[in-house]
């Protein structure tokens, strides 16, 4: 690796990769040692699995959940659509249709926002195929269930930069690919403390106006008094933007807004009064216990 990154300083390269290389480098120095360790843990984990074995009598049985992400690397991993859950093939890739609409505004920024319930595993590289077939400028992940155990390197996309908010391995946290053509900044000061929140400041172009995009997750859990009064917040030290963009899941009912402790009238309430609009008309999930 050492040589490789001297091979840098006299290699011919455009700025561009230039300015990317060295960062895949160090993303690639990480990798092998988390792969290192990686190893280190499937030895140990599996003599530990073959003492207990070998020490259990006739009446028991030992079980290994999720045995593939303790003893097989990730590019072992198969995909396949064996499980029951809505997934998107990488070998399909989006639908079809779903693609020539997109494409057909290449100038405007398209972003893309996914609940994806853990990102730490096969389900990245489903993502993955579709963000590089460039349908999309901004991908936002919520509910991504990682700590800082997971190193940066295992959700690199080349060509995207990456933004991340963890909370633990059993809920929360926010993901965002930004593709390196925009110019990016994140905004720290804007994010809010109890509803998960990743602000960027982006432009198209240098010396193009800004725009803020705000990718959040509200727990469940987190009473409206805490929720609203936070987000009111968040919006009144945004003013200085003339586009915002508010993407995620807040939890909140806008079809049933006086339902329960009227969640969704707070959100509503909160639109009007900073001149938003809501650009999802209709139900993009639907079960017995959706909002």
């Amino acid at each position: 690796m050492r040589e490789i990154e001297e091979g840098l300083e006299t290699a011919e390269c455009s700025d561009n990769e230039k300015e990317e290389l060295p960062f895949v480098i160090s993303q690639a120095k990480q990798s092998i040692e988390c792969w290192k360790a990686h190893l280190l843990r499937s030895i140990n984990q599996n003599e530990c699995r073959l003492d207990i074995m070998s020490g259990l009598s006739a009446p028991f049985i030992f079980l290994v959940f999720e045995w593939v992400m303790k003893y097989l690397p990730h590019s072992f991993f198969e995909i396949d659509g064996g499980l029951n859950d809505a997934r998107i093939s990488p070998s399909k890739g989006c639908d079809d249709d779903l693609s020539v609409r997109l494409k057909q505004y290449y100038k405007n920024i398209r972003i893309a926002y996914l609940n994806i319930n853990s990102v730490a595993g096969f389900k990245l590289q489903e993502v993955k195929s579709v963000i590089l077939q460039g349908l999309f400028d901004i991908v936002i992940l919520a509910e991504t269930k990682i700590d800082a155990d997971f190193p940066d390197s295992q959700f690199y996309i080349k060509g995207f930069r990456m933004f991340r908010k963890d909370r633990n391995r059993h809920g929360g946290g926010l993901l965002i690919y930004t593709r390196r053509g925009l110019i990016t900044l994140r905004v720290s000061h804007l994010e809010c403390v109890n509803i998960e929140t990743i602000a960027l400041s982006f432009q198209t172009r240098k010396n193009g106006p800004k725009a803020l995009l705000m990718g959040t997750y509200r727990p469940p859990n987190l009473s409206k008094s805490v929720w609203e009064s936070q987000l009111n917040n968040m919006l009144l030290r945004a003013g200085r933007f003339n586009n915002i963009f508010l993407v995620g899941d807040l939890n909140c009912d806008l079809l049933n807004p006086d339902g329960g402790a009227k969640d969704g009238r707070a959100l509503i309430d909160l639109i009007e009064v900073y001149r938003l609009s809501s650009l999802i008309k209709e139900p993009t999930r639907i079960t017995n216990t959706s909002n």
